[in-house]
């Protein structure tokens, strides 16, 4: 699927090698998002990602119909706009929305 990104830290990450620090987001948050990233990428369905990784808990974000969201850690997400006829995601970003 395509996945379309936002945020300037996460734009950073995907250029970087795995394991170079990143200003702005911990070691081992920088780990995860480039490990739901790539099963985004991989899958050919949010539903697809939402059935392979139960413990993502992929979820609509707050009653939006395009706005979703996939933990990251305890209280952050990777937060995006999916299009279900498209099968795309954009406007990703990386936040701690509690």
């Amino acid at each position: 699927m395509d996945v379309g990104v936002s945020d300037k830290r996460i734009k950073l990450l995907l250029r970087t090698k795995p394991g170079d620090p990143v200003k702005g987001l911990q070691p081992e948050v920088g780990y995860s998002i480039r490990i739901r990233f790539g099963v985004l990428r991989a899958a050919d369905s949010l539903k697809d990602v939402a059935d392979a990784h139960p413990e993502y808990r992929v979820h609509r974000w707050q009653g939006s119909k395009v706005r979703w969201s996939i933990d990251v850690t305890g209280n952050t997400r990777l937060l995006f706009n999916y299009d279900l006829k498209a099968k795309e995601v954009t406007d990703m970003i990386y936040d701690d929305p509690h």
